[in-house]
């Protein structure tokens, strides 16, 4: 890794030299895969604005290519999603040497430990301003005890290197201004990552050629579940939940759009279990068209819908 950020800089150092530019802003991520599912239209939209884009994130699980084919200019630190990790310590040593070789006018931080390294350094470094937009944080309402004790105290810690917080749901809200945060001044309430509708064409004039490839009815209802395979995002919970649906509809199908590293717990859960009509579709580049394909109910999980049962009800009573 070492070597890589080496090879960066030589590679950068060109890119920038050669720039014409308002000023430079810095996105950092835990991984590349996150930036690229969610942050290339704004990098784009600042280099319309004549900013020069950066990012700094680890290529572990790919997507890199993405965000350089962006326009962006990549810097690879190896951050470990897990604040336990100690690799996480060379991910601050490298990060440090980058902000110590370059200012940025602006630092937009996201994932935890990532925004927590970056907000720190942003600030000891001299760094312009940091924004941190929170994508759920960590400590709710019945998270576990360590939770709180981790993720909390680290962000109330952090609040003081943050010029700006964005969160998306109510208790994010709450307790970003528990933090110290304070609503239209340092605090912005925005609801998701954002979505252009206009990208989407009406669903029942496409060809269902998903439906027809997987064996589906055209009459049949598709639940597409959206979400990075991994323990945090509790599918569990919703294969249970399925067991009971699919015992009293025979028309329902659940699609698992995404990868990561619990496919194979879940796989065999649902052969266990004997449960019915569900489909694990990995990674699909191609997201709009393939949903534009269907004729669905899409279930975009998150920690905070999984955790809390009441969509259960209204999950029943959409397929009644």
């Amino acid at each position: 890794m070492v070597c890589a950020f080496k090879n960066d800089q030589i590679k950068n150092d060109d890119l920038v030299a050669n720039s014409q530019n308002k000023g430079k802003v810095l996105f950092i991520a835990t991984v590349y895969t996150h930036l690229a599912a969610f942050h290339i239209p704004f990098m784009k939209m600042l280099q319309e604005k004549g900013y020069e884009v950066h990012a700094a994130a680890s290529s572990v699980t790919g997507r890199r290519d993405d965000v350089e084919n962006a326009g962006a200019i990549c810097w690879e630190i190896p951050f470990k999603r897990s604040p336990y990790n100690p690799a996480n310590l060379k991910a601050f040593l490298e990060l440090r040497s980058l902000l110590k070789n370059h200012y940025f006018d602006l630092i937009h931080v996201h994932t935890p430990v990532a925004a927590f390294l970056g907000r720190f350094l942003a600030k000891s470094t001299h760094q312009g301003p940091v924004l941190y937009t929170a994508h759920g944080f960590h400590f709710y309402k019945e998270a576990p005890r360590r939770n709180w004790l981790i993720y909390y105290t680290a962000e109330r810690i952090a609040s003081r290197w943050t010029d700006g917080l964005i969160v998306m749901n109510d208790e994010d809200f709450e307790n970003a201004q528990k933090l110290g945060f304070k609503a239209g001044e340092n605090l912005f309430y925005v609801h998701g990552v954002g979505v252009d509708l206009s990208e989407y064409a009406d669903p029942l004039v496409c060809e269902n050629n998903i439906r027809a490839s997987l064996g589906i009815g055209q009459e049949d209802i598709i639940v597409t579940c959206v979400a990075e395979l991994i323990e945090r995002k509790n599918h569990d919970f919703l294969l249970d939940a399925w067991g009971e649906l699919t015992r009293r509809h025979n028309y329902i199908h659940l699609l698992f759009v995404g990868t990561g590293e619990k496919m194979a717990a879940l796989q065999k859960k649902v052969l266990q279990e004997h449960l019915q009509r569900v489909y694990f579709l990995g990674y699909v580049a191609m997201f709009r068209k393939f949903l534009e394909k269907l004729i669905s109910l899409p279930l975009f999980l998150n920690t905070k819908v999984c955790r809390d049962v009441s969509w259960k009800p209204w999950l029943q009573a959409s397929l009644s």
